[in-house]
């Protein structure tokens, strides 16, 4: 069986029951693994849609605490910089 293509597909909803659907499919080209087009594609869809869902709010909180840390813990700062660390890089928009 000759597989020609890989579809990955992934829906989100936010607290405001808003909704995205991204959907990436991959052509296959002879001698093309399966497997590793599979991975390449949820990765894609899984960077660009927590990209996606990160809201001002949480940006908002995630510097508040950042700004006070004596009134954090040490799982509550991390958080808050690899959120904003997130926040802050660039999406590649090219296709896998």
């Amino acid at each position: 069986m000759k597989t020609a293509q890989i579809r990955y597909c992934k829906y989100i909803s936010n607290e405001r029951h808003e909704g995205v659907t991204l959907d990436v499919t991959i052509q296959l080209n002879e001698g093309d693994n399966c497997e590793t087009a599979y991975e390449k594609a949820k990765s894609w869809v899984d960077e660009r849609l927590y990209h996606e869902g990160i809201s001002t709010h949480d940006i908002r909180v995630a510097k508040a605490v950042l700004k006070n840390k004596r009134q954090h813990t040490l799982g509550e700062i991390e958080d808050a910089e690899a959120l904003l660390l997130m926040s802050e890089k660039k999406f590649k928009t090219e296709l896998p």
